[in-house]
């Protein structure tokens, strides 16, 4: 199992076991701070063995606490620091005091207990379940997947999920009998093998959920700036290189500045460009970097890199996973490693403060759509199917099964806010349009009321951003040893955002706060630019460079033996984005991930 995770933690391996009891623990190590041996986990520490991944960030403060409580520590490291702190406070509270991300295992020689513990906010990953009945854990599945017993059978309910938002959504795995610890998230196992979980300390984030606070808007932004240095320099410490990714968006361009300004010397900045000018923001970013000041790297995609990176993804994302610019984030992880060990990024900037476009697109489609009754709706819904399938647009054409036309046709149908935000964002409106058999789903979302855009906010905090955006990074840079840290989504920033009045901040333009905390490190001509998402040319690779491996993947003999799709559907997709016709490539890449996933682990 450890052997599996050797990329995750390339400077050391450690295991630990108790043969009586029946209980082994391992680790691979990733040497941050403190990298002599003596730090190397599992790490034994009165009862407790601790085996954990990622970083504290405030483990020199709880250090200090700790000694004055009577704590002795043998190392500089924050692993010491974090048992010691379930050694005196107990997990569920210790977790609450950790500032950082985090996977965590702790066994309790004394009460013959498991705890499993995750980050606020899903940062670090951790699976879990029962093999060959044995409990097991792990950073990856890939590690699992080593278990004697482990019988790697597809989880069914995770399918339609998977096809409408391109990831398979916490707790649930693509094994069957596997499952993800959620964000907040502590699972205790005890001696007689039952389950229990509970939230994870004291504070679950969630935007905004602290409510509003007194003051005026221009000392909430000045709190929060402090708080986001604040948060900077706490993860900027480490016992090895440190840069920053720079893609010259807002986020990634504020969190470059604010560590530059904390740097003596100039930091690494690291860029991916493309040829292509639509989707290519390197000669910004290169003027970012020029104005800060940084030792700037800036990587070209070319079209023999990006089929090596293709090729690896299905070892590299061990679950079916098809956010598209997991291709350039690998390539720009293995490029930033190559000169630094730990990096800083601006991924959470949108999920914190709204900045994705869609929320205001929601908002101006329910405004409208809400006015005529829902019958009408529905009524107009049916008139338009019927008015398409006279043109040859039927049931089971592409672009009603994985094309725009179904997205739009299912959100003039919608009965609420929540549903036409589902239906927007979804990939395919009929997923089990596509498999080879229907796959009811195992996973229907958090369960709250969407009546507006704070709704929709917390929605994706909870899911999107772990299960998608912080998946991709974590899986990208860790296959080669990058540790990525998130100054963003610092408990202590969050709290901070969380406490400003959501009516004193414009909505236009989107994150105004942000922008208004960049302005004290840029200039306004390199901050006003509209916002560049990070984006592929897929649709044209799929039918150039990529076409040759994708067909490879759709032919009818082994998509029909693979038992998950039905090859009919997927090849008049393939048929129809081949000859042109838009907005079919994401659900293709669905397809194609999966496809690839399942010939490397099934």
């Amino acid at each position: 199992m450890t052997r599996a995770l050797e990329r995750r933690g390339p400077d050391a391996t450690g295991v630990w076991t108790d043969e009586r009891i029946g209980v082994a623990l391992g680790h691979r190590r990733l040497a941050i701070l403190d990298p002599a041996p003596r730090a190397n986990q599992p790490m034994v520490y009165g009862n407790l063995v601790v085996t954990y991944n990622g970083e504290l960030y405030n483990f020199r403060e709880l250090r200090g606490q700790l000694e004055t409580l009577g704590a002795r520590f043998a190392t500089t490291s924050d692993t010491e620091v974090v048992a010691a702190a379930v050694s005196h406070w107990g997990t569920g509270r210790a977790v609450s005091r950790f500032r950082g991300m985090f996977a965590l295992a702790v066994w309790n020689r004394r009460d013959r207990s498991l705890s499993l513990a995750r980050d606020p906010v899903g940062i670090k990953p951790l699976y879990y379940g029962w093999v060959n009945r044995h409990f097991v854990f792990g950073s990856e599945l890939k590690a699992i997947a080593r278990v004697p017993g482990f019988a790697g059978s597809i989880n069914r309910h995770t399918l339609a999920p998977y096809l409408k938002y391109s990831y398979v959504p916490a707790p649930l795995s693509i094994f069957a009998g596997i499952s993800k610890v959620r964000p907040a998230e502590l699972i205790t196992i005890g001696e007689d093998g039952q389950e229990r979980s509970v939230a994870a300390g004291e504070r679950r984030i969630r935007p905004g959920a602290l409510g509003p606070a007194t003051g005026c808007l221009q000392d909430h932004i000045g709190r929060l700036g402090s708080a986001l240095t604040e948060a900077v320099r706490l993860q900027s410490v480490a016992d090895v290189p440190v840069g920053c990714f720079l893609s010259g968006g807002t986020d990634s361009s504020l969190v470059t500045g604010v560590l530059q300004r904390l740097s003596s010397r100039p930091i690494k900045t690291f860029t991916i460009g493309f040829e292509e000018r639509r989707f290519d923001e390197a000669a910004h970013a290169r003027r970012i970097a020029a104005y800060l000041g940084t030792d700037h790297s800036e990587m070209i995609v070319t079209e023999r890199a990006m089929l090596d990176t293709v090729a690896e993804l299905p070892s590299v994302y061990d679950e079916p996973f098809a956010d598209s610019s997991q291709i350039v984030t690998c390539m720009l992880a293995k490029a930033a490693r190559r000169d630094v060990k730990v990096v800083l990024s601006g991924d959470g900037g949108d999920e914190v403060f709204g900045g994705y476009q869609r929320y205001a697109r929601a908002d101006w489609l329910w405004r409208w759509l809400r006015r005529p009754p829902r019958g009408l709706r529905a009524a107009a819904e049916s008139a338009l199917r019927a008015g398409l399938a006279q043109v040859g647009i039927g049931d089971q054409s592409p672009q009603l099964r994985a094309g725009p036309a179904g997205r739009l046709l299912g959100m003039l149908g919608a009965a609420d806010y929540g549903t036409l935000y589902d239906r927007m964002i979804s990939n395919c409106s009929a997923p089990d349009a596509l498999l080879c058999r229907p796959a009811t789903s195992g996973w229907e979302g958090d369960q709250v009321p969407m009546e507006g855009r704070t709704q929709l906010i917390a929605r994706d905090f909870a899911t999107y951003l772990p299960d998608d955006i912080l998946t991709k990074v974590d899986r990208a840079s860790m296959s080669v040893g990058l540790e990525v840290r998130v100054p963003l989504l610092d408990v202590g920033f969050l709290e901070c955002a969380g406490q400003c009045p959501p009516s004193l901040v414009p909505r236009q333009p989107p994150k105004w706060i942000v922008r208004c905390l960049l302005r004290q490190y840029l200039p306004d001509d390199l901050t006003t630019r509209p916002k560049h998402g990070f984006s592929v040319p897929l649709g044209k690779w799929l039918r150039g460079p990529l076409r040759e491996w994708a067909e490879d993947l759709l032919a009818e003999g082994p998509l029909r033996a693979g038992g998950v799709f039905e090859p009919a559907a997927v090849r008049r997709i393939w048929a129809a984005h081949l000859a042109g016709r838009a907005g079919l490539h994401h659900t293709l890449w669905d397809v194609l991930m999966l496809e690839a996933w399942r010939r490397t682990w099934c």
